[in-house]
């Protein structure tokens, strides 16, 4: 397999070990590795999180959602509040839907590796003086990451049972990255995404270029809360703007769902508690 800005090489050995809180999930088993990330010159190490199904058994395979900020996407003992991905799968699974859920941790880089390569804003805080290395993150998700994914797990491949996911930063690189590999990722969650970070204008007419028959068949669920922290970060705004954006280019009304809900805060407790809900209309067979 080859990337699109070059080969691939899963020969990295990894050493996969079980999550110690693993005794705190309500679903699921935990299992974790360390890798590098190749496509950043300092060759920096990132921790990931892979959720297996209760009936993973090594031959079933299953869809794959892959997720940014994974310390906050599962229990453990004390720390903030948390998505509590366990539960919402738990839930799913009784419903007959099963997915494997691929958590890479966030770290001090977290402004920077979120953030598209796109001139940002005055207002954006997050970057602590480093320049956007969104198109580098990306990269090495599809050109590294997934190889190894697909070579050590059980999950089915192609753009139909792939998924990429998360909030505020997270769900603007997200929503980026389905742009960039359509042909990888179909099913794409975006939650409260953060674009009042970046010039939208810039990624609007970076849009414009894309080919849209790509993309026609991916499936978008968007959430915006109202409260709090969402109302100062813009996110209804930029919610609206990634849906109209998609509907601007005649994408099927069936694929692409804006939700606003103005109780919700921009905190994992309000996403975990629409999780369920993305997934299943993310991954529904139909």
């Amino acid at each position: 397999m080859a990337g699109k800005h070059g080969a691939v090489d899963i020969m990295q050995n990894i050493d996969i070990k079980d999550y110690e809180h693993n005794n705190l999930l309500a679903y699921g088993k935990l299992v974790t590795f360390d890798t590098t990330m190749e496509s950043y010159p300092d060759k920096r190490t990132r921790t990931i999180r892979v959720l297996l199904p209760e009936s993973y058994d090594g031959v079933k395979r299953f869809p794959i959602l892959y997720m940014h900020d994974a310390q906050l996407l599962f229990p453990e003992s004390g720390g903030r509040p948390k998505w509590n991905v366990d539960e919402s799968l738990k839930k799913l699974s009784e419903e007959g839907l099963e997915i494997v859920v691929v958590g890479i941790d966030t770290s001090m880089h977290r402004g920077s590796e979120l953030c598209p390569d796109c001139p940002p804003t005055k207002d954006h805080f997050m970057l602590n003086g480093e320049e956007p290395t969104g198109h580098l993150y990306s990269r090495f998700i599809v050109e590294h990451l997934k190889p190894i994914i697909d070579a050590n797990f059980m999950v089915l491949d192609g753009p139909e049972n792939t998924g990429v996911g998360g909030a505020s930063m997270g769900g603007m690189i997200s929503h980026y990255i389905a742009l960039e590999y359509p042909e990888v990722f179909g099913k794409v969650l975006v939650f409260s995404p953060a674009y009042s970070f970046i010039e939208w204008d810039v990624m609007k007419e970076r849009m414009e270029a894309y080919d849209w028959d790509r993309i026609k068949n991916s499936k978008f669920y968007i959430l915006s809360g109202g409260n709090d922290v969402e109302r100062r970060l813009f996110t209804l705004r930029s919610s609206v703007r990634c849906y109209e954006s998609l509907m601007e280019k005649d994408m099927d009304e069936k694929n692409v769902i804006l939700v606003t809900d103005s109780r919700l805060m921009h905190h994992e407790t309000s996403w975990g508690a629409m999780f369920a809900d993305a997934v299943r209309y993310l991954f529904e067979r139909t």
